[in-house]
């Protein structure tokens, strides 16, 4: 548990911020205390783990810092992890699943509108994307972990125009990588729809885990059956196709059959021209590619 305490100096003019951390499963719970003498942003704890991160003013006005901590094991001591200096950002979210983060400037503080939109791997140390969404008010996670959404919303009441006409959200991998964006005029909240309790029990999912080689053998199966029926229905189709042209073309040369004595008699009445002389050409045709042609 954290507990956030902030004591102004008798002048009004300094700020002091102290986190007061309860070690609640713990022997006669124990504190430590993390001080801070700048301006504290955000506070965010890893959903899985024992991490947590603090956003906080740097050495100078527009300058902002993000430090990751780690709790440690029990009866040990919080211990700094790294940081990551001169960022424009204010907020911290992190992932359901833990391990990632999405450190972001939120409109609406020291003059951040979006600008960046950080996605970090806590345990790699390492940025993976770079994003920005301008105007961005919001930001949140999907329950799996995998998705994350960047919103622009306005107010209900009151709606400053500088939003209203921005209205939009973005949805991006965990990576960073873009998946799709939407205008939506007066958008006002985006969440997520909450992820229902598991339908297996403690052990089954054990199982799961120790089995997860051999789970996915299975869906990848299974995957390739899906593209090979895919497939099949496409020659399938394509040979009915075929089937059916071909059938018309039979069509057409059993009607020209039966009109043959039709024909006879109407040329017989025609004057013949000695003069004319008859070349026969003979004219190779691509079914294949007429049968392309009668598909489409």
């Amino acid at each position: 548990l954290c507990v956030e305490v902030t004591r102004v100096s008798k002048s009004g003019k300094t700020e002091y911020t102290d986190f007061q951390l309860f070690r609640m499963r713990e022997r006669n719970i124990p504190i430590e205390i993390l001080s801070f003498t700048t301006q504290i942003y955000n506070f965010a704890w890893e959903p899985v783990g024992t991490r947590f991160g603090i956003i906080h003013q740097g050495e100078g006005p527009g300058r902002f810092q993000t430090v990751f901590y780690d709790m440690g094991a029990p009866g040990s001591q919080h211990q700094l992890l790294f940081k990551l200096e001169d960022r424009p950002v204010n907020e911290l979210f992190w992932s359901p699943l833990g391990g990632h983060v999405v450190i972001a400037g939120i409109t609406g503080v020291q003059n951040l509108s979006g600008e960046l939109i950080e996605f970090y791997d806590v345990d790699e140390r390492r940025t993976m994307a770079t994003q920005e969404h301008y105007l961005c008010t919001s930001i949140a996670w999907d329950p799996s972990g995998r998705i994350v959404t960047t919103a622009v919303t306005q107010a209900i009441t009151d709606p400053n125009p500088r939003f209203t006409n921005s209205n939009a959200y973005n949805l991006w991998t965990f990576q960073g990588q873009p998946i799709h964006d939407e205008s939506k005029q007066k958008l006002f909240q985006f969440l997520w729809r909450p992820r229902p309790p598991s339908l297996l029990s403690q052990k089954e999912r054990a199982e799961v885990k120790a089995n997860l080689k051999k789970h996915i053998q299975g869906y990848l199966a299974a995957d390739r059956r899906k593209a090979n029926r895919v497939k099949y229905k496409k020659y399938n189709d394509r040979f009915e196709v075929r089937t059916a042209f071909e059938g018309w073309l039979s069509s057409c040369a059993t009607r020209y059959e039966a009109a043959a004595a039709e024909r006879a008699e109407v040329y017989a009445h025609l004057p013949e021209d000695e003069d004319v002389n008859m070349v026969p050409h003979t004219y190779t045709i691509e079914l294949s590619r007429h049968v392309e042609e009668f598909t489409n």
